[in-house]
């Protein structure tokens, strides 16, 4: 059954994978390393640390520098100051740069030495929930040979899931520049070499940790190693140094749709609180801004009902201190305050707690309360903009602020409208869009 189901993910996803980056794509960032030193808004040098990527690595400037519009990363024998034989530079842009289901491609090329082990890979830019993993390797290359590994990790595969295959294979010029290329999907993930696919590695249903890729924002890591259980001892120091070139970096995003135009409540429904005298109007639409004056309580939701999907968001408390908020997913029933739905709460120092009416697996109700999965709530002063991500997915509730995985919880409901809150003061929300997930 496992092998029929892998084949059909495959044949329905031949159409989406078989081709490299068309028309549907918009290019989102690029880093061409045009500067004279390496940006250290976006790039931090990677540390010595204890796993074979790293256990060489060295915070020396003169292993990770700018050349020529390239980022240069050099391995090289180790001096007598030095705290181990070999060391290496790499950056990575872990709490700085990172992105979500995205089409990735890195022009690079390196030199090859016995023991040489240069990897061009992301990692997600944030702490994932026990016991998920997730690692897309672009390119690795190993000693002399003539191509690279490009690989899929995931606790699936550390677990021995090796159905469907994990990596596959790409062709080079070994002395030359080569683009290495991977698109994360919802459903997929597609590996390229020099726009040639190595790889489609499908979503299965019902396989327990198994595609975590799309859901999470993830930053890059460019790593310059010597010696390791996979690759081998450096036996011939005489090949030293190594270097590996990068000479670009684009990501791309998908199209997405807004769901507030900046200029009015178009596709919105307001919802206010029966009794209480209004004053002002609640919800206003100014300047690109969605302005909640938090009175009287209500909420104001979307006229389309939606059930998989990512939503973005921007907002910030825009009076003198923080006050409670919320975004509601899965709303059903009557239009009411308050509604039949699940909320993720905006309470100032205490984010991220998902509640409602709707049951939650491994909870009691009548009203669901999960808190927050991080000890302390990443968000931002009174006054600075936040952006909220979430990821909806056969009723799973994804939720990140700031980049920051936050909380998640198993839903009954599958499908609902999405609202956002007002409760007692000022808040500003723009940019607020979605992306369906078929």
């Amino acid at each position: 059954m496992k092998t029929f189901r892998y084949l059909l993910a495959i044949s329905l996803l031949a159409c989406a994978c078989s081709a490299p980056k068309n028309d549907e794509w918009n290019l989102l960032w690029e880093e061409n390393f045009d500067g004279p030193e390496i940006d250290l808004s976006t790039w931090t040098r990677v540390p010595q640390g204890p796993s074979d990527w790293n256990d060489m690595m060295s915070l020396r400037e003169d292993l990770a520098f700018i050349e020529n519009g390239q980022l240069v990363l050099l391995g090289k024998v180790g001096g007598e100051n030095d705290p181990t034989p070999f060391v290496t530079g790499g950056v990575a842009s872990k709490g700085k740069k990172s992105f979500r289901e995205a089409r990735i491609e890195i022009r690079a090329k390196f030199s090859s030495a016995n023991g040489f082990w240069p990897a061009l890979w992301i990692m997600p830019d944030c702490q994932l929930p026990t016991p998920e993993y997730a690692e897309v390797d672009l390119m690795e290359h190993l000693n002399f040979e003539d191509s690279v590994y490009q690989t899929v990790h995931s606790r699936y595969t550390l677990d021995g899931g090796n159905e469907p295959p994990k990596h596959g294979m790409g062709a080079i010029d070994k002395d030359g520049w080569n683009i290495y290329a991977a698109e994360i999907h919802q459903d997929s993930i597609c590996l390229y070499t020099n726009d040639v696919k190595t790889l489609t590695y499908p979503r299965l249903d019902g396989v327990e940790n198994q595609f975590p890729w799309s859901d999470y924002p993830f930053f890059f890591i460019l790593s310059n190693q010597l010696g390791g259980s996979w690759v081998g001892p450096v036996d011939t120091p005489e090949q030293l140094p190594t270097e590996l070139r990068i000479d670009w970096i684009k990501v791309y995003e998908k199209p997405y749709t807004e769901l507030f135009n900046g200029k009015d409540l178009t596709g919105w429904k307001p919802v206010l609180k029966e009794g209480e005298e209004v004053n002002e109007p609640t919800f206003v639409a100014d300047n690109g801004l969605l302005h909640i004056t938090g009175q009287p309580f209500g909420y104001i939701r979307t006229e389309e009902s939606y059930s998989n999907y990512t939503l973005h968001l921007e907002w910030r408390w825009a009076g003198e201190k923080g006050v409670d908020g919320g975004i509601f997913h899965f709303l059903n029933g009557e239009d009411k305050v308050w509604p039949q739905g699940v909320q993720l709460q905006m309470t100032p120092k205490d984010m991220g707690t998902l509640m409602g009416g709707i049951p939650i697996e491994g909870l009691e109700g009548p009203f669901y309360w999960k808190s927050r999965m991080v000890e302390e709530s990443p968000e931002k002063p009174v006054g600075e903009w936040n952006t909220m991500d979430f990821v909806c997915r056969d009723g799973l509730i994804k939720a990140f602020l700031n980049g920051v995985f936050i909380n998640q919880a198993q839903c009954a409901a599958r499908e609902g409208y999405i609202g956002i809150q007002s409760e007692g003061g000022p808040m500003d929300f723009r940019n607020i869009r979605i992306n369906t997930i078929k």
